[in-house]
């Protein structure tokens, strides 16, 4: 059998030691509410940020050329930079984030998607009353990267622009604002609001180029895959064929070890044979000396990445499913090795099971 395989290179994964992240504490990086919620603080120039308009104008820059729904026009960003009189609300009738200015007749609804594919009725969504005041309306779908509808056509005519999460942040830290908050940040409150929303970007960032390396090495896999199949094929067949033996062997072991166990002359009973493909055990239950012991044959390394013995005895204190972890005791069998007869090894698992419950 062939393993020169296993020493070809793989591509190796880094772990790179990541600055605390709140989104990452939380686990909600994915989370569209918590996001939406996010975009909704950031996007609204009178909320406590102290940014101003710094973040909805990014928008408004990111989405320019973006064609206005029902109308021929473009967006042009110009007209409607510095406003203060944005309006912005999340999970409003199923749209993800609206914006609206009244002084300026538009709204722009904001379909947010981090992680889910794009199905979303984005037609219906225009037939909400409140948006039938609005004679300008932009449709943008945000998202780590550009997805059509899964609808095709019948629905994508109803998007204004795709637009990705690394296009609106590479507009907010192109803004000669961007600079002068981080170095001069003005107040508690936007020190704070700056962390936090580099803390956004940080993570959004992130989970785009986890999904890149993720990318390259799945596509490395399958290349080593592909070139190595015929002797991977021969060493997953040949542990197969090792598993089988120590299967076989337990199952062998069975009649021997009662013979063995009924000679000692100890009450016990047989509460199970079983395991994994890389072990297996014949368990025993001592009910006078309360303990359970068991036959172990093994192929798998313990936690050091030393090879377990072939064959070992494990006793505990209590029955088998309620062990108590503190009486745990495992070692190698002696007098019998895997070269012994079934009866030679019985009968050394006895001798140590009567070690065992004498002790």
């Amino acid at each position: 059998m062939g393993i020169s395989f296993l020493k070809n290179p793989i591509l190796s994964t880094t772990t790179v030691s990541e600055p605390v992240n709140v989104y990452g504490i939380l686990r909600d990086s994915w989370r569209e509410t918590r996001v939406d919620m996010t975009l909704e603080f950031f996007l609204n120039p009178k909320e406590r940020h102290g940014l101003g308009t710094l973040i909805v104008d990014a928008l408004l820059k990111s989405l320019e050329g973006a064609s206005f729904i029902s109308t021929s026009a473009d967006f042009a960003p110009e007209e409607f930079l510095g406003s203060d009189s944005w309006e912005v609300a999340t999970q409003i009738e199923y749209i993800d984030v609206c914006i609206t200015n009244d002084e300026l007749d538009i709204a722009i609804i904001l379909e947010n998607k981090i992680g889910h594919e794009l199905n979303n009725p984005l037609d219906n969504y225009l037939d909400r009353v409140f948006l039938k005041n609005y004679s300008k309306k932009l449709m943008v779908v945000l998202a780590p990267k550009v997805n059509s509808h899964v609808k095709g056509a019948e629905l994508d005519q109803y998007i204004s622009k795709h637009l990705t999460y690394n296009e609106l942040f590479e507009q907010i830290e192109s803004a000669a604002e961007w600079s002068d908050f981080k170095a001069n940040p003005s107040g508690e409150n936007q020190r704070r609001s700056l962390e936090i929303l580099n803390q956004f970007m940080e993570i959004r960032k992130k989970i785009v180029m986890d999904r890149t390396q993720e990318a390259l090495e799945l596509e490395e896999w399958i290349d080593f895959l592909e070139k190595n199949s015929e002797e991977i094929n021969d060493f997953d067949n040949k542990r197969s064929e090792m598993q089988k033996k120590i299967r076989d062997r337990r199952s062998g072991l069975q009649e021997p070890i009662e013979i063995a166990l009924n000679n000692l002359g100890f009450e016990y009973k047989d509460v199970g044979q079983g395991g994994r493909p890389t072990m297996q055990w014949n368990a025993y239950y001592f009910p006078q000396q309360d303990k359970t012991v068991q036959l172990l044959l093994s192929l798998e390394s313990n936690k050091d990445g030393k090879q377990d013995e072939l064959i070992t005895v494990f006793s505990y204190n209590g029955p088998y499913a309620n062990k108590d972890k503190k009486g745990e005791q495992r070692k190698a069998l002696s007098g019998a090795n895997w070269a012994s007869t079934n009866e030679e090894i019985a009968e050394a698992f006895a001798k140590r099971a009567q070690e065992i419950l004498r002790s």
